[in-house]
């Protein structure tokens, strides 16, 4: 009853802003004819009736969810109908960007001339700046998509060509570092975090993770010091990457690595956790390395960009994993 409220409301306040905006620019330019007011409030509602449409399908009668696909709050999705919203919200954005230029056009008419010069130019330039960031954002959530659904390609394609675009900031970044690794190129991952500038974010420990296959030692050993020495999150992920490192040098994790990565939290953290240690037992205990590896759900989908991240821990698992069954798409 709520969702309904709530959809209700804000598709009231969308149709009726339509007309609203539309009316207040012609009045401004000095339209006084009737019926091109009512046709101008007739048109700035019924823009708006597809994507109310589309929304209202969306929200009352979405697909079923798409297997393994769960939003940040855990919650399954229909891949098809988030990028349907997603394209849908970028549709509204640019109707609603259409009266704005009317309004700054409309202004810039009553204006001496100076002046209406640098309303037209900071009006416009605001519109169309906002629409940028606006369209930005949307299609990067698409490109992260991509990624989510194994896509990786097409997201690094398109996310290499929206990172020319000004106003491309650091959740694209990281959405292409993330597309790399996926695609099994760590030198890829660590390029594109490298653009990244908001110091909260602490992505050394996770560059180093990425780029453990390209990184100098030295350079890892150095974040890998300086984590150790951070919070509690931060010195978990230093144990990782010295169980990393470890076993990029061929030696064996140390007790303290494998009861660490053995209480790691539940999802990819625990996954990570679980691959390396089965990477550490292989040699040694095949069967309990194998165990391991079903049990965290890694299979050979995942071997291929694994190949290209973590090569050393590739190597040691790659004899224990099943191929697939015959006529299986791998």
């Amino acid at each position: 009853m709520r969702e309904a409220s709530a959809f209700v409301l804000d598709r009231l306040v969308r149709v009726s802003m339509g007309p609203i905006t539309l009316l207040l620019g012609a009045t401004l330019l000095g339209i006084r004819d009737r019926e091109v007011l009512v046709a101008a409030a007739a048109f700035g509602a019924a823009m708006w009736l597809p994507t109310t449409a589309l929304l209202f399908r969306l929200t009352f009668f979405p697909r079923l969810a798409d297997p393994g696909m769960l939003d940040r709050s855990d919650r399954p999705f229909s891949v098809s109908d988030l990028r349907l919203l997603l394209r849908t919200r970028l549709a509204e954005h640019l109707l609603g960007t259409l009266p704005l230029l009317l309004l700054v056009t409309a202004t810039q008419r009553l204006l001496d001339v100076w002046v209406a010069g640098l309303v037209a130019l900071t009006g416009t330039t605001s519109v169309v700046w906002r629409m940028l960031r606006v369209f930005l954002d949307i299609a990067v959530q698409d490109a992260d998509l991509d990624t989510a659904v194994g896509q990786h390609r097409r997201a690094i394609a398109r996310l290499g060509f929206l990172s020319r675009l000004p106003g491309f900031g650091d959740p694209g970044w990281m959405v292409l570092a993330r597309a790399h690794f996926r695609d099994g190129n760590p030198a890829g991952s660590v390029d594109a975090l490298n653009h990244v500038r908001r110091s909260d974010w602490r992505i050394a420990g996770l560059r180093a993770q990425m780029g453990i296959a390209v990184l100098p030692e030295e350079e890892l050993e150095r974040t890998r010091d300086e984590l150790a020495d951070g919070d509690p999150e931060q010195a978990s992920i230093a144990l990782v990457i010295d169980g990393m490192l470890r076993l990029r040098r061929g030696l064996r994790l140390e007790p303290r690595h494998v009861e660490h990565f053995n209480t790691l939290p539940e999802g990819e953290p625990r996954r990570l956790g679980a691959l390396l240690v089965a990477a550490d037992e292989a040699p040694t205990d095949p069967g309990a390395a194998a165990a391991r590896l079903r049990s965290a759900g890694i299979d050979r989908a995942r071997l291929e960009a694994m190949r290209g991240n973590w090569p050393a821990v590739a190597a040691r698992i790659e004899p224990l994993l099943p191929e697939p069954p015959p006529g299986r798409v791998r």
